[in-house]
């Protein structure tokens, strides 16, 4: 297969890893620098930034923001972890960052010095291998390319072939596990629960209805249990044989910074980060059986200029989180008739709760503490005692991230 020069777009049947491979060989030959588009049937365009015929960055596809921040879970958990607070003050406004917010993201990162250049170019390589495994699901695949400047800067130039074979050898066991049919993008979730608690072990049961609720991808899903997709898919494949479970397609995670929409590019107006709701509007809430602890974060939350409720009785709790449904809650680990966990799980099977931040106050969070913590659904753990500072910078944080 040889691509001209001049020749701007064709349709490419089979296209497994020998021909991606002839394809990228024979963009480094011509030392092409520039964009090069490929598309699926059933899937948004995916987009190659080169330069002289080696990939800078690679991005695009069904789910751009939940594959960069499933990466840099993995590659750069410490960016991860903060992820609001390193967004803060991005000029969204700057046309690279417009042309390529998550490669620039990571050029801004290493200029920083907030990360090394081989952890930059170690997350490189893992988006590559997850855009080739999604080519190689697809099997025919449109073509396109435009010459010209891909990208500001240059944090490597990679050779395909080895992300290539990388994926190759990944979709090809796959294959072997009997699982082509599956798509490790789409989301499993519960479709007869009656009968999956009755074939099930009470303890299975309460698992799968916390990690199967159609929300989180077979992928989103292999990092938060620290397995492998194949692993996960073949765990649950005879859920699915039986119908207990099923798929769904799911849409893509908000972009984490705003972007103009094309039309935008055509006025002056600047872009901003997106506003959240303001501070005398939002209603934190702090669950704790100390009533003293709960005067002291209402000095401390309503001195910053947020609304405030209390509840220092475990049991009026839940009700009164239902009446003023609070945009943030503090819940204490130990009190007398529950624990944090457990009004945390219950909260989290209501759907105004979804989404809601929700911290949990411990003392001394072992390793066991952070699995329970992440098993209900809590989205920090703080240990006692916790400073004002902390606080609102817990809350500022989390409302960033809410979307």
């Amino acid at each position: 297969m040889t691509i001209e020069p001049t020749q701007y777009q064709l349709q490419i049947k089979d296209f497994a890893a020998a021909k991606q491979a002839q394809l990228f060989q024979s963009l480094k030959t011509q030392a092409f620098s520039g964009k090069v588009y490929l598309k699926a049937a059933t899937e948004k365009e995916w987009v190659f930034y080169l330069y002289v015929g080696r990939i800078l960055y690679a991005t695009g596809g069904n789910h751009q923001v939940r594959r960069w921040r499933r990466n840099l879970a993995i590659c750069l958990p410490q960016i991860a972890r903060h992820l609001s607070a390193e967004l803060t003050g991005i000029d969204v406004n700057s046309q690279s960052i417009q042309d390529c917010w998550e490669y620039e993201l990571l050029c801004l990162w290493v200029e920083q010095r907030k990360i090394s250049g081989e952890d930059a170019i170690k997350m490189i390589r893992r988006v590559l291998a997850d855009i080739f495994f999604d080519i190689d699901r697809a099997g025919e695949v449109g073509f396109r390319r435009i010459a010209g400047q891909s990208l500001s800067k240059q944090l490597t130039v990679l050779d395909a072939q080895k992300s290539i074979v990388e994926a190759w050898k990944l979709w090809t066991e796959w294959q072997a596990a009997k699982l082509d049919d599956q798509s490790p993008n789409s989301a499993p979730i519960i479709k007869r629960p009656e009968q999956l608690r009755v074939r099930t072990e009470p303890k299975t049961y309460e698992a799968l209805t916390k990690l199967l609720d159609g929300e989180h991808t077979f992928l989103d899903l292999a990092l938060q249990m620290n397995r492998d997709a194949i692993q996960v898919m073949r765990s649950l494949m005879p859920y699915l044989q039986m119908k207990f479970v099923e798929t769904v397609e799911i849409a893509d995670l908000p972009l984490p910074i705003a972007l103009n929409k094309p039309e935008d590019n055509k006025t002056d107006s600047p872009t901003t980060l997106p506003t959240r709701k303001p501070k005398q509007d939002t209603l934190i809430a702090c669950i704790d059986d100390s009533p003293l602890i709960c005067q002291a974060m209402e000095k401390i939350i309503t001195a910053e200029g947020y609304q405030f409720i209390g509840e220092s009785n475990d049991l009026r709790a839940l009700p009164l989180m239902l009446e003023r449904k609070p945009d943030l809650m503090f819940i204490d680990l130990l009190m007398p008739n529950t624990n944090g966990y457990e009004l945390c799980a219950q909260l989290r099977r209501l759907v105004f709760f979804k989404a809601t931040p929700i911290v949990i106050f411990t003392s001394n969070a072992n390793l066991m503490d952070k699995v329970k913590a992440k098993m209900v659904g809590c989205t920090v753990l703080l240990n006692k005692p916790v400073d004002g500072k902390t606080i609102l910078r817990t809350i500022s944080q989390l409302l960033e991230a809410v979307p």
